[in-house]
């Protein structure tokens, strides 16, 4: 997983490293993979337990508001809980994904923006697909992350915001 440098002088100090450091403790590699498969936490998580998480879930705020690329046709996930959701749905459907990308402050607000490599569970099928999301930390935790798709389609929301 790869992070860019951060762009000089905007948004509080701290608020990437919190997004690095929940991105950092969730991401889904090969490696991490073969210790799912292997472990409890796949059953763990379908239990909807968030203590499962452990450390990252920290860095999320209970009352999250996260809002991915699915969230069109499923809705948004929604506290603790919902993050367990993704999470759930995430190892089911992948074996591999890994979100390869970049962050700069825009404002107040963290751009994270790059492309996810993930490939089927089930059918082996990898795919490359851009992804670009605005995330808000307060108080050291993350209250809204809302993934927009591009990197131009992130920045448009940061300007009307």
């Amino acid at each position: 997983m790869s992070y860019g440098a951060a762009a000089a002088g905007a948004g509080p100090p701290g608020n990437e490293a919190v997004v690095r450091a929940a991105m950092t403790a969730w991401r889904l590699d090969a490696e991490t993979a073969a210790v799912l498969e292997h472990g409890d936490l796949r059953a763990l998580l379908a239990e909807g337990d968030p203590a499962v998480l452990g450390a990252g879930l920290e860095l999320w705020d209970p009352e999250v508001d996260f809002r991915v690329q699915i969230a069109a046709t499923e809705g948004a996930c929604h506290g603790h809980a919902g993050l367990v959701r993704f999470l759930v749905d995430t190892l089911e459907a992948f074996d591999r994904f890994v979100p390869d990308v970049e962050m700069e402050a825009v404002g107040d607000q963290v751009l994270w923006w790059g492309t996810i490599h993930a490939r089927g569970r089930g059918s082996g099928v990898v795919m490359d697909v851009a992804t670009a999301a605005l995330v808000d930390v307060r108080e050291g935790r993350i209250v809204h992350f809302e993934n927009f798709g591009t990197r131009e389609q992130a920045l448009a929301a940061a300007e009307s915001s």
